[in-house]
C-alpha cells in the first residue's frame, strides 16, 4: 500500500485513511545513542549547580518573631495568645532542626537558626516563670485562706 499523494489523483479504494500519518511505508530513525559509551553520547547533560538552602531556620527567625508579636499583642487580641505556646513549640523544632541543617550545609543560615533559637527559648523561659509565678501565687492565697 502507497500512501496517499495529492499529486497522485483521487484517493483508491485501496488506501487506508485511518488518522494515522504512518499508514504507508515507514522510515526505520537511526537513534544516535544507541551503542554509544557513557562519554561519547550525542547529547551532555550540563552540569547546574542546585542552590541550597535552610528553610527550617529561617521559619524558625520567623515563627520566633510571631511568637513575641503574640505576647505583644495578647492583651489586645485575645486570640494571639492562645497562638504563642503553638508558634513558640514549633519555632524550638525547626530551630533545632535548622542547626542540624547548617551544620550539614557548611553553616549555611546557621545565625538565622540560633536567633530563632533565642527568641523561642526566651519565651519558654517566660512561660515558665509565669506558671511558676502563677503556682506561688495561688499557694500564697490558699495559705492565707485557712
Amino acid at each position: 500500500m502507497v500512501p496517499y499523494d495529492k499529486d497522485e489523483g483521487p484517493a483508491s479504494e485501496d488506501d487506508v485513511f485511518d488518522g494515522n500519518p504512518s499508514s504507508g511505508e515507514e522510515e526505520v530513525e537511526s537513534n544516535p545513542l544507541a551503542g554509544a559509551t557513557v562519554g561519547e553520547s550525542a547529547y551532555v547533560t550540563p552540569m547546574v549547580p542546585v542552590p541550597q538552602n535552610n528553610d527550617n531556620a529561617t521559619f524558625s527567625l520567623a515563627l520566633g518573631i510571631a511568637t513575641w508579636l503574640c505576647h505583644i499583642t495578647a492583651p489586645f487580641l485575645c486570640f494571639t495568645g492562645c497562638l504563642a505556646p503553638i508558634t513558640m513549640i514549633a519555632g524550638i523544632v525547626l530551630g533545632h532542626l535548622g542547626i542540624r541543617d547548617a551544620n550539614n550545609l557548611n553553616g549555611l543560615r546557621r545565625n538565622e537558626a540560633i536567633i530563632g533559637l533565642v527568641l523561642n527559648y526566651l519565651s519558654l523561659v517566660g512561660y515558665a516563670l509565669l506558671i511558676v509565678g502563677g503556682g506561688a501565687l495561688l499557694a500564697g492565697f490558699g495559705a492565707g485562706l485557712t
